[in-house]
């Protein structure tokens, strides 16, 4: 996949042609080495890349999605899967677990979890395990936010 279209090098200080082309790049990330294909912007001219905000995060994504697989962590996609189960926001989700408030949008938006979240994640797939966590927790929310999850999760399990 190659594609030609204008950019500004910062490299040449102007507007020139470069093309949009694939790579196979190694990342280190936690210590563990990542080979992927990644997309560059590079310039025709000075073959220097050139950074682009929207190829920069697909990369990141493509990354971080390989290191987890390579060491055993849920994807975003499965975190999201399980939340989504139990019918909780992902605010909802990262109080019940004991997390900070934006944590599960982070992990959902491709940040790394380190592996003790992942455990207690991972367990959360288990309707058990859910009930004894809910069971400890829920006193961290209102009477309102209560009574609203157990009628989202009980009525999922049914």
């Amino acid at each position: 996949m190659e594609k030609e279209v204008r950019r500004f090098c910062e490299n040449c200080g102007k507007e020139q042609k470069a093309i949009i082309k694939e790579i196979e790049k190694e990342f280190v990330v936690k210590d563990e080495t990542i080979k992927a294909r990644i997309t560059v912007c590079e310039c025709r001219e000075c073959h220097k890349e050139i950074w682009e905000e929207v190829l920069e995060k697909e990369n990141e994504a493509k990354v971080f999605s390989l290191y987890r697989k390579k060491v055993g962590l849920l994807s975003s996609e499965q975190i999201k899967a399980i939340r989504e189960g139990y019918g909780l926001s992902q605010k909802m989700f990262s109080i019940l677990l004991g997390f900070g408030a934006k944590t599960i949008t982070r992990y959902e938006n491709n940040s790394v979890q380190d592996e003790s979240h992942n455990l207690l994640m991972k367990l959360m797939n288990d309707p058990v395990c859910f009930l004894k966590v809910w069971e400890e927790r829920k006193h961290v929310f209102s009477t309102r936010e209560i009574s609203l999850i157990q009628e989202k999760v009980f009525k999922n399990a049914q």
